[in-house]
């Protein structure tokens, strides 16, 4: 079974605060990020100023999305873990140690690396420079040694799935953390309005997390989800996801057939109802798709997503 999690770092006058985990927790004795368990339903960017407000007592006004990490331990098929990463430049109070360990700032040319897990040395000083990355490491079955691992470098055409959303009809939908895709799209996933939705040329609807904090950046209460789309990707250049381009998600190869108009169902999510400012006739490169499935299989939160054909 895979825990989902997160990792925050935040960042104040290049120095990174770290926490050094108490004895007898998972990673005790070792720096690294405050974090945790996702709960159930949970949004990652939640769920990581809920860990941050939790372990250090700050309250974290924005964050911003530094990638994806999967661990295996020993000869494991599927991550034990998967850990959304997150930096924050703005929060406020002072930090306050709690029962998960001590609080130390460092400066980022200086991270106590020797005292960190040993993956952190091959992508977390990429993700204080300002790079996002999806990296995928296996340790030996006492979670001791690393034994193999490598690091992906988000962008242009390499994203990931940062979230799956499937609903029983309507919007919002909801996170689910893998699913099964067929022709007809996301196991589970249900139409309301079968006329304008859902069939085999429009079986998966994709949009972006860029795009989406945009949005809310001009006050649009949008979240991942809300305005219907199956998979929220985040790392990819969205502008480069158009009809004609072939992307894949996992195991699971889409081609998109189609940019998405939309309708009156999402109006709740914009300033004053104004949909149109997702239409791909009025904002070229900020519109959703859709997705003929041209492979099936599963896809799971914390995928990479590959363009692998992208169209013009």
């Amino acid at each position: 079974m895979t825990t989902y999690a997160t990792l925050c770092f935040p960042v104040r006058d290049g120095q990174v605060l770290l926490l050094r985990k108490a004895e007898g927790l998972w990673g005790g004795g070792k720096w690294n990020g405050p974090g945790g368990k996702l709960l159930p339903g949970e949004d990652p960017e939640d769920g990581a100023a809920r860990e941050v407000w939790e372990e250090t007592g700050l309250a974290v006004q924005d964050l911003s999305f530094a990638g994806v990490l999967r661990f295996r331990f020993g000869d494991e098929e599927l991550p034990s873990w998967v850990v959304y990463v997150f930096t924050c430049h703005r929060f406020s109070g002072s930090p306050v140690a709690g029962r998960e360990g001590t609080l130390g700032w460092y400066r980022m040319e200086d991270l106590p690396l020797d005292a960190m897990w040993e993956d952190d040395r091959f992508w977390l000083p990429r993700v204080l420079e300002g790079r996002r990355v999806w990296a995928e490491f296996r340790f030996d079955g006492r979670a001791e040694h690393l034994e193999e691992g490598r690091v992906v470098e988000l962008g242009r055409q390499v994203g990931v799935a940062y979230r799956l959303n499937v609903s029983r009809g309507g919007v919002p939908k909801s996170p689910v953390w893998e699913a099964r895709v067929g022709l007809e799209g996301l196991e589970g996933d249900l139409h309301n309005d079968t006329r304008h939705h859902g069939g085999p040329e429009r079986a998966v609807c994709l949009f972006s997390l860029e795009v989406l904090q945009r949005l809310r950046a001009e006050g649009h209460p949008v979240r991942p989800g809300s305005l219907g789309e199956n998979l929220t990707v985040a790392g990819l250049s969205w502008a480069r996801v158009r009809p004609g381009a072939r992307v894949r998600v996992g195991g699971v190869e889409l081609a998109v057939t189609r940019y998405t108009t939309p309708c009156a169902t999402i109006r709740h999510s914009f300033l004053g109802g104004n949909i149109a400012r997702v239409h791909p006739d009025h904002h070229p490169g900020e519109a959703r798709v859709y997705a003929r499935v041209e492979r099936c299989g599963v896809v799971r939160a914390g995928d990479l997503v590959e363009l692998v054909d992208a169209a013009g």
